[in-house]
């Protein structure tokens, strides 16, 4: 499901925005999600639980941002949230917290990756799962030209 979200945003940002944005229909996502869901293994899906939209409209100093927030990832690399910052109607960056665990403290964390026309940027340690920590740490990475990824997978995604 996540790369499904991930081409329909980098494929058409303004259709992106259209649908699950504010002027769209805030059940689209959750109507979404059961819809794929049906065509998994039913001990395979995941019920729609807690699928919502969080908006925030461009500021000065900032993008326009787009979260989904997914249901509660069960698995590793499974997606808490995926954000997009559009910086104008055809351009944006395509962000994604995700699950993941330490092996040195043994404990779940986060990790955060970015999703281009040609593959995926691991990032590094991600934020709280939270909606506003997550933005906060978009909004960083996007400030930062000089910041480069732990790792790129070459993939096409758009």
């Amino acid at each position: 499901m996540k790369y499904v979200l991930v081409q329909m945003a980098l494929q058409s940002p303004g259709r992106f925005f259209d649908r699950f944005g504010p002027a769209g229909d805030a059940q689209y996502l959750p109507d979404l999600w059961t819809a794929l869901g049906l065509e998994l293994e039913a001990a395979e899906r995941i019920p729609n639980t807690g699928a919502a939209t969080w908006y925030r409209a461009p500021l000065q100093t900032s993008a326009e941002a787009l979260v989904l927030i997914l249901p509660d990832p069960a698995g590793m690399t499974e997606a808490y949230f995926i954000g997009v910052l559009r910086s104008s109607a055809n351009a944006c960056r395509v962000f994604c917290l995700e699950r993941s665990h330490s092996s040195m403290s043994k404990a779940d964390t986060t990790v955060l990756t970015e999703f281009a026309a040609n593959g995926r940027m691991n990032w590094g340690p991600g934020s709280l799962p939270a909606v506003t920590d997550f933005v906060s740490l978009m909004d960083r990475m996007a400030a930062d030209a000089d910041a480069r990824p732990n790792a790129f997978v070459e993939m096409k995604l758009a």
